[in-house]
């Protein structure tokens, strides 16, 4: 995790007239008190040290979630871990490049313009994944954020039998309903070319009977 001196320099450096006197800080239990808004930055690239096993991976699924509260001026910002596929332990903070940091930072300021001060000609938020599209798909029971249940990959915390991780991404999973839709259309297809392909058999096979 960037030093959070980091996040606060460049928060003050790219604020807006409307941020300008605003502070970032982090926290660690859910803020429950009236007046306070959510801004959740999904996808974000980050970097994973495991220091048990010394296992290090890179995801584009980290999640930073933000709190603001427009009466004190106040963001308070928790960056959401993840678990190692080895140990599945504790949950890991990300380690998130000051490029990326830049983007998340000018996504929240974009935010409480829009969302606080009612703005409307705000520019649009910006992918936080640095380019990076491809991925495995998405392992919940090591996602800190699934397990809030804010995160936008979020389906079941169901952990299946075999944890099987996929050699391209993070996370690894299967999609049992696409995988039997695949299958049934499959058999129609073949049934179908069959029957084609078989047409003047049939068709003689009627007139002999009806003959």
């Amino acid at each position: 995790m960037a030093a959070l001196q980091v996040w606060k320099f460049i928060f003050h450096q790219i604020s807006s007239r409307r941020t300008r006197q605003w502070t970032l800080n982090t926290y660690e239990d859910e803020l429950t008190v009236n007046g306070w808004k959510s801004f959740i930055q999904h996808d974000a690239l980050a970097e994973f040290h495991c220091q048990v096993c010394g296992n290090q991976w890179t995801s584009i699924h980290a999640v930073i979630s933000f709190k603001m509260n427009k009466w004190d001026q106040k963001v308070n910002m928790k960056l959401l871990g993840q678990k190692c596929k080895h140990c599945e332990n504790n949950f890991i903070r990300p380690t998130i490049s000051e490029e990326i940091i830049r983007v998340i930072l000018k996504n929240l300021i974009n935010t409480i313009r829009k969302n606080i001060y009612g703005e409307v000609n705000v520019p649009r938020l910006n992918k936080a994944n640095g380019g990076h599209i491809k991925h495995g798909t998405h392992k919940t029971w090591l996602c800190e954020a699934c397990k809030m249940g804010i995160c936008r990959h979020h389906v079941s915390l169901t952990i299946p039998e075999s944890h099987t991780t996929s050699r391209d991404g993070y996370h690894a999973g299967t999609n049992n309903s696409c995988t039997e839709g695949c299958i049934g259309c499959i058999c129609l297809l073949i049934v179908i070319v069959v029957l084609f392909v078989t047409r003047d058999l049939w068709a003689n096979t009627l007139k002999a009977f009806f003959a």
